[in-house]
């Protein structure tokens, strides 16, 4: 009892010992000490139990929902790469109406941890909004997908940029666009194409300023 005071064998142990040597009052109290830590430990192995059992529950169901929510950010990717590609394919046809809505829902519908999905579908609206000849729009658009990441711009982002700029008649930015657009990967018929617009957006800047 001194190692095991909790024990109900070691009380039982000793109603016996004490029944046996004629102490049958003292017995009956062992044996109902040892009758109440039976119960408890019982109850604490319910207890135990219950807890362990809650315990697995929750970590199978985080489990379940981290599976579920992986899946979920998976098909989410998935449709906006899907109406990202449907925009690429109406703007070669240069079908620019349809192809502003599904870069739209690309974006919504996007994660926005996928930034350079995001940036691509920004440069996309910009694309169909500078055929529809929206081009203060395509501007924004623009500026949108640079602001996103700026390390993810392009030559052609820029060049497309001056092209609306140009349209706006808003000519010293259309050059700083075109003179950046430069050195960002475009391949040499798009170099020349930019040298070309250099020239011309400096020929039209210096009439607009006579002009003023």
């Amino acid at each position: 009892l001194e190692r095991k005071s909790k024990s109900p064998e070691a009380w039982n142990g000793l109603s016996d010992s004490l029944q046996k040597a004629g102490y049958i009052e003292k017995a009956i109290q062992c044996k109902n000490k040892a009758k109440m830590l039976e119960a408890e430990n019982k109850s604490t192995n319910i207890e135990n139990s219950i807890k362990n059992n809650m315990e697995n529950e929750s970590e199978e169901i985080l489990y379940h929902e981290k599976i579920e929510e992986d899946l979920n950010y998976k098909e989410s990717v998935n449709t906006s790469i899907e109406w990202y590609n449907k925009g690429i394919n109406f703007l070669s046809e240069e079908k620019s109406s349809d192809a502003l809505s599904c870069f739209e829902k690309s974006i919504g519908g996007c994660p926005k941890e996928e930034k350079e999905l995001r940036v691509r579908s920004q440069n996309g609206r910009g694309d169909a909004l500078y055929q529809m000849g929206k081009y203060s729009e395509s501007i924004l658009a623009y500026h949108a997908a640079i602001s996103l990441e700026p390390s993810f711009l392009t030559g052609r982002t820029l060049y497309n940029m001056g092209q609306s700029y140009a349209f706006l008649e808003l000519y010293e930015d259309a050059l700083k666009c075109f003179e950046q657009s430069i050195g960002r990967g475009l391949e040499k018929d798009g170099i020349e194409l930019c040298k070309t617009q250099i020239n011309r957006c400096k020929l039209l800047l210096r009439e607009q300023n006579k002009r003023k």
